[in-house]
């Protein structure tokens, strides 16, 4: 069975949601890792430190990688075309623009214009954001609590399960590379 990667079921538990796992018919793990799936792929993305392997072909001295944020520079390699071989890069001639956060590349000293280049890094978060957390735990209510309608009641909105899946939505924003709605 999988476990979770993003929180722990103690996580869950002692969170203001906790008592919703006394609830929860089958284990409460698997309804965490259906809801980091769910979060996951509704931002498009792996959210722990992951390896990838991906090739640009950029026009000037940058490279917007598909990943974030970048933890580190693995190889970085560049060839005219696909019959030419592999060179390698230093990568202390290369920086990361706000330290990875935004997911680009530059290059200080080798050319990469034109050239087909490689990159494998590792993206991801080394530590979990509390307020990506936060959003697992709501999902998971949600998958969890099947009364949602009268669960909630007390936090100065209607309860509900329209209102968790708002509060999932904004907490996860700031995190998508495409805005949701």
């Amino acid at each position: 069975m999988p476990t979770p990667r993003l929180i722990t079921e103690q996580e869950f538990r002692s969170s203001r949601y906790g008592q919703v796992a006394d609830q929860v018919e089958g284990r409460l793990s698997d309804i965490i890792v259906q809801a980091e799936d769910y979060i996951e792929r509704t931002l498009d993305r792996t959210l722990t430190v992951t390896t990838y392997t991906e090739l640009h072909r950029p026009r000037l001295d940058r490279i917007f990688l598909h990943q974030r944020p970048i933890v580190s520079l693995i190889t970085i390699r560049r060839r005219t075309n696909v019959r030419d071989p592999w060179v390698p890069l230093d990568l202390t001639t290369f920086e990361l623009e706000e330290q990875g956060r935004i997911g680009v590349i530059r290059a200080l000293i080798d050319n990469i214009a034109g050239y087909e280049v490689e990159v494998t890094y590792q993206a991801g978060f080394v530590t979990i954001p509390s307020d990506l957390k936060a959003a697992v735990i709501l999902q998971t209510v949600i998958f969890a609590y099947q009364d949602l309608e009268v669960y909630g009641a007390g936090d100065g909105r209607p309860p509900g399960i329209r209102y968790l899946q708002d509060d999932v939505d904004r907490l996860l924003r700031p995190y998508s590379l495409v805005k949701i709605l």
